[in-house]
Formats: C-alpha cells, structure tokens, sequence
C-alpha cells in the first residue's frame, strides 16, 4: 500500500476519533450510542490494519493488536476525564497521539514499543483506578480487569523478545498478578486516585523494565540503580505534594 495513502487513512481515523467523542459527549453524553459506535470505529480501524499489514506481510497478531487495544483503553479515559479544558485538552491530544501510533502500525522498533506500552499502561491504570472511584462496583471486577489489561500490554511488549511463548507469557502473567495485588494494596491509601495510579505505574514500570531487559539478557546493575532511583524520586515527590485525605 502506498505510504502517503496510510497515513492519510490514519489522519481520518484519528479525525474520526476526535469528532466522535466530541459530538457524542458534549452536554448529555448519550452513552448508548457512544458504545456501539465506539466499537464499531474499532472494528473498521482494526479490519484495515489487518489488511494493511497484510499487504506489507507484517502480519502477526500482538501486533496486529498493539494499537486497537491502545485506543480501547484510551476511550476509557472519556468518562472520567471531566468537562470543560480538560475535556478538550484530552482530544486535542488524542489527534497527533491516535495518528502517529496509526501511522507506524506496522513499525517492530523497540523504542515505538516501549512508548506504547508505557503510554497504554499509564492509561489503563488512571482509567481503572478513576472507575474504582467514581463507579465503585465489585472489587473483584476491577481486580480481574487490571490482571487482564496488564497481562495483555505486558505480552504485547515482548512479543519481539527472543524466548518461547511460554516465556513470554510467564513474564506477562507474574506482571499482571502483581498488578492486581498492587492495585488492591493501594486502594487502602488515602490519596487521589489520579496519585494512586501514578504510584502502581511507577513500581509497574520498574518491573518491567528489569524483566524486560533480563529477557534481552541485557540487564546490568547500573540499570537497576537507574529505574531505582527515578522511581523513588518521583514517587517522594508525588507523596509529599500530595494531600492525604480520606476519599468519599
């Protein structure tokens, strides 16, 4: 397929995105109609990713998957985000964001994959730990939806790690379990659930990223120190500025 024609299907499909959110949301959000769409925008970019990386013969299919799950999750950030220039700072965001990770679907770089897990990762746990918040059902449901959302990033960033499929998915399960004990360990802090997610991103992102790089036999202690370092700082420094007040 020709280059400048994907990314143009690209730029409408994060058009597309954008306009719909915006429509579909402003004043009463009509979320019987938002879903439906929603998933029927999914399905047509999927579709067309799968015929294009077919055309190029890059098919396979964590990567087939990388970018409509990205999308699945960013949607989720839509209902908590709230209105007004939060609400229109998230979709101007979404345009440039939905459209480069569309354009470089078929792209099996390292750096593209690692942006992309830690931008879906972030995502998904605000977005859980925002429904926790807002719509507490059963604890269960959302313990379940974290082991499964992160066992599935975990799995779709190592696909190019040269081990055995059973390698590949013992990393990706002993992440997402953590994550689901991690993120029921945290609901006992009395914090924002925005610092909450910061917080399990950041001790997430640190085990990942030694497992990773075990998994690339590339790992050194100076790594460690690094992550180590940045993680304790930028946690200390979301805990102090941070209120500790009880929530509801």
């Amino acid at each position: 397929m020709n280059p400048f024609r994907h990314k143009i299907i690209s730029a409408i499909f994060a058009l597309a995105f954008v306009i719909m959110m915006q429509v579909m949301t402003s004043g009463e959000p009509v979320f019987r109609y938002l879903v439906p769409t929603f998933f029927g925008f999914l399905v047509a970019m999927t579709i067309y990713n799968w015929r294009y990386l077919l055309s190029i013969g890059g098919i396979s299919f964590w990567i087939l998957a990388r970018v409509p799950v990205f999308v699945l999750i960013w949607f989720g950030l839509i209902f908590i985000v709230p209105f007004g220039f939060v609400r229109s700072l998230f979709l101007f965001a979404s345009l440039p964001i939905i459209f480069v990770f569309e354009t470089l679907v078929a792209n099996k770089g390292q750096q593209l994959g690692w942006n992309l897990f830690l931008l879906s990762l972030a995502s998904l746990l605000i977005g859980l730990f925002g429904f926790h918040y807002y719509f507490p059902l059963s604890g269960l449901l959302y313990l379940g939806l974290v082991f499964l959302g992160v066992t599935v990033l975990v799995r779709i960033s190592v696909d190019a790690v040269p081990h055995s499929e059973s390698v590949k998915w013992f990393a990706s399960l002993v992440i997402g379990l953590f994550a689901a004990e991690l993120f029921w360990i945290l609901q006992f802090l009395p914090l924002h659930f925005s610092v909450l997610a910061i917080l399990c991103f950041n001790i997430l992102y640190l085990l990942w990223a030694i497992y990773y790089h075990y998994l690339y036999q590339s790992l050194t202690r100076r790594q460690i120190q690094f992550n180590l370092l940045l993680v304790m700082v930028f946690s200390f420094i979301i805990l102090i500025s941070s209120p500790w007040t009880i929530q509801g």
